[in-house]
């Protein structure tokens, strides 16, 4: 099995989502979510210039990334229902997982983490049952 490219999410190390560089990159996203592209070319030009370690960079790059997104959904849910959204339920997996896991506790969520492939297993039951009956029948 090859090894994982350096820029994969899942890259060895310890999670970004407790460093400093997420945690910037997450609050500048969420106070300016249209600023993202002047952001991203900051965070290249300190890659490219030797201003900022690769590992802070990339922090930094899932905090803004994950920062903009959350900011829109919240835009979102805040046009769509009334009142603030208090909790969540995230299904996720490993470091990605956690990183969205950081991000929304950090705006005072209550979040309710799922495992992925858990939940995948168990839809895929439910949707068999449905499909072929009662468990056990052929």
């Amino acid at each position: 099995m090859p090894a994982a490219p350096s820029h994969a999410v899942e890259a060895a190390g310890p999670s970004p989502a407790d460093s400093q560089p997420f945690r910037v990159g997450l609050s500048s996203a969420l106070a300016a979510p249209t600023a993202l592209t002047a952001s991203l070319f900051r965070l290249r030009a300190a890659q490219l210039l030797g201003f900022e370690q690769r590992a802070d960079g990339a922090a930094r790059l899932s905090g803004l990334l994950i920062g903009t997104e959350l900011a829109d959904a919240l835009r979102r849910h805040e046009s769509l229902q009334s009142g603030p959204l208090r909790s969540v339920r995230l299904i996720g997996a490993g470091s990605l997982g956690r990183l969205y896991e950081a991000a929304l506790a950090a705006q005072g969520l209550d979040v309710t983490a799922v495992d992925a492939e858990q939940a995948s297993r168990l839809g895929l039951a439910k949707a068999a049952v449905k499909i072929w009956g009662a468990k056990g029948t052929t």
